[in-house]
């Protein structure tokens, strides 16, 4: 939420020459009952999304929008990879085992870490 202003202020110049890249996506929910795919757009990665992509807003191409907005198994097999959009301004990047996590970082020159804490009260 600190960000959220920030992600506003992306001129044209910086969206042309620039990627951003948001990695660990993942749409799995666990709870007591199980784990279960929330793809309401209510959860938390869709939240990070909008801010980082100021709800959609620096997303210029419709086509990719729509292709994010689909959330389907073709990405999440692929990482989020996908060639037909490998330079679009914003990337999404799926959640990868563990051994294999890191891995994403090769694709940046700059890395920004957040943590995210959600207290469940029961």
């Amino acid at each position: 939420m600190l960000m959220k202003d920030s992600f506003k202020l992306f001129n044209k110049d910086f969206l042309e020459k620039t990627q951003l890249y948001m990695c660990g996506f993942d749409l799995r929910i666990r709870t007591p009952q199980g784990t279960f795919v929330d793809e309401s757009g209510s959860n938390m990665w869709s939240h990070f999304e909008n801010i980082m992509t100021n709800n959609g807003i620096n997303i210029k191409n419709s086509e990719y929008r729509e292709w994010l907005k689909k959330c389907d198994d073709n990405g999440r097999l692929n990482y989020g990879v996908n060639e037909k959009y490998k330079d679009e301004w914003y990337q999404r990047r799926w959640t990868k085992p563990i051994f294999t996590y890191g891995t994403m970082y090769n694709e940046a020159d700059v890395a920004l870490a957040t943590i995210e804490i959600w207290y469940v009260i029961q």
